[in-house]
């Protein structure tokens, strides 16, 4: 689907000038000069992204929009996104260019609420809604936090039924270590290597795929995770595995 936005996707400047508005132009123009930034530069937050009544909404999407008409996007620690804009205040639309062009599907029509900014259009017949919050720093997302040595301190059975712990695991000390370059290393208790593969995390739900490099097994746990702390759970057999592991 094509729906996650040129807003997501984008390249290259459809002016090679500073950013403006419509009203800055003719201020220029007739010699009344605002330094009045628009209210869409700055750092950005997609909370949520509705396509028809579908939430799409992506993990920890950010867009900076920079006074110059440039933007940066991407997701936790990584940017994946760069292209320019054209906020127009008399029509309260933005619009955005990639590297092909100007954005296929138009202008959004633009609104704000404060540190609220809602982005609406229609794409091939599709409604498509995008409600962002201003913020002062880049979220994190899962995989930042993942990354490092994580050591398993309980394993629990839960009745999926219940919610209560019906089996308890006593494990040999185990440690995952996750690396940047989405290689995973498992260790047992002595520190010696007993498996080693790929690690990735959907850009849209919490849930962790291991792929074993013996086996080329795959193997998908459904995460929580702080700094400090992480839990996985997978349904096995007749109840719910739950691990929890904290940070070492």
């Amino acid at each position: 689907m094509k729906y996650l936005l040129i807003l997501l996707l984008s390249v290259v400047l459809i002016r090679p000038c500073n950013a403006q508005n419509v009203s800055q132009i003719v201020n220029e123009k007739t010699g009344n000069i605002s330094f009045t930034p628009p209210p869409i530069t700055g750092l950005w937050v997609i909370e949520k992204v509705l396509v028809n009544d579908k939430n799409l909404s992506p993990t920890a999407k950010w867009i900076l929009f920079a006074a110059d008409g440039t933007y940066t996007s991407g997701n936790g620690w990584l940017q994946n996104d760069l292209g320019s804009w054209v906020y127009d205040d008399q029509q309260n639309t933005l619009l955005q260019s990639t590297e092909a062009g100007i954005d296929p599907y138009g202008p959004f029509n633009i609104s704000f609420q404060g540190e609220k900014m809602t982005l609406q259009r229609i794409e091939e017949e599709n409604k498509v809604n995008i409600s962002l919050v201003k913020v002062s720093k880049k979220p994190m997302a899962p995989w930042d936090m993942v990354v490092g040595s994580w050591e398993i301190t309980i394993a629990n059975g839960i009745d999926p039924t219940t919610g209560k712990v019906i089996s308890e695991y006593l494990l040999e000390k185990t440690t995952y270590s996750f690396g940047w370059d989405r290689r995973y290393k498992k260790l047992d208790k002595e520190g010696a290597l007993v498996e080693t593969g790929i690690w990735q995390i959907d850009a849209h739900s919490p849930t962790l795929t291991l792929i074993s490099d013996e086996k080329s097994t795959r193997t998908n746990w459904e995460i929580e995770v702080s700094n400090s702390e992480m839990r996985w759970k997978r349904p096995m057999n007749n109840e719910l595995m739950k691990l929890y592991f904290k940070k070492s």
